[in-house]
C-alpha cells in the first residue's frame, strides 16, 4: 500500500489547444486536470543562446496511476509553483498501474 503522505505536491496538468486570435491559430495552454504528486529533483544542464544563460532542470514526478495520462501524457505539461515542466516520458515503471514516473525538463532562464 502507498504512503498517501508521499504525494504532497498539488501540480496542474496541461494541454495544448489551438485558439483562433485575430484570424490566426495560436497554441495556448489550458488545465484539464489537477493531480497530487511526488517531486525528485535531478539536476540539470546548462546551455548558453544569445547573451543567456539557461539551464534545463530535470524533475521526475510520482503519481497515482492515471489511465489518461498514461496513454496521451508527452505533449502534455505540469505547472507547479509559476513554473512549467514538458512532460518527456510517462512509464508504469513497476508494471502494476498503481503509480506513474513522469519525466519532465523545465527551462530556466537567467539573463547575463
Amino acid at each position: 500500500m502507498t504512503n498517501p503522505s508521499k504525494y504532497r505536491h498539488r501540480v496542474s496538468v496541461q494541454k495544448v489547444t489551438k485558439e483562433r486570435i485575430d484570424g490566426q491559430f495560436v497554441d495556448t495552454w489550458s488545465e484539464y486536470k489537477k493531480l497530487w504528486a511526488s517531486r525528485e529533483d535531478k539536476g540539470g544542464d546548462e546551455y548558453f543562446e544569445a547573451k543567456a544563460a539557461n539551464a534545463i532542470r530535470t524533475v521526475i514526478w510520482t503519481i497515482r496511476f492515471d489511465k489518461e495520462l498514461y496513454k496521451n501524457g508527452e505533449g502534455r505539461r505540469f505547472f507547479y509553483n509559476d513554473q512549467s515542466y514538458e512532460v518527456k516520458s510517462v512509464a508504469d515503471v513497476k508494471g502494476l498501474r498503481k503509480e506513474l514516473e513522469i519525466i519532465t525538463e523545465a527551462v530556466v532562464a537567467s539573463a547575463s
